[in-house]
């Protein structure tokens, strides 16, 4: 059951690291670009952060680990980037990591951006799942 009405007024979604995922990859062939292309994304459930790995392909073929950790902050989701690592087969060159670093972090701004409105009252990843408690009110505002 992934929504369950909770108290009057807040609705739960309960999302497992599948679930995650397969957001994830639907909203990533969403927002490809010319200056980066990632494939195979992955989620993984840490406690109370969130694990995703990539692979990219442009502007380099690379591997990608970020570590975040999202959070309420003034009834608004936060992410706190917590570490990102870039490698992969090839012999790692500084500058085209770096611009990957910086690309992902625009992705992740951008996300972070798209949440921002959202209705989330409570956030909570333990036991390889997200729960996001949601203000039903504020829901209905946003439709």
């Amino acid at each position: 059951k992934k929504f369950s009405a909770i108290e009057q007024g807040n609705t739960q979604i309960t999302l497992t690291e599948e679930e995650a995922t397969s957001i994830l990859r639907s909203q990533i062939s969403e927002m490809q670009s010319e200056d980066l292309d990632i494939k195979d994304a992955q989620i993984v459930f840490l406690d109370n952060a969130v694990e995703l790995y990539a692979e990219v392909t442009s502007p380099q073929e690379t591997v990608a680990k970020i570590v975040i950790e999202p959070y309420i902050k003034d009834g608004d989701i936060s992410i706190k980037i917590r570490n990102i690592e870039i490698g992969g087969l090839n012999l790692p060159s500084f500058i085209p990591n770096l611009a990957i670093s910086t690309l992902l972090e625009g992705k992740i701004a951008e996300l972070e951006e798209a949440l921002a409105q959202s209705p989330v009252r409570e956030l909570q990843i333990i036991d390889g799942q997200l729960r996001v408690l949601l203000d039903s009110e504020a829901m209905k505002q946003l439709e």
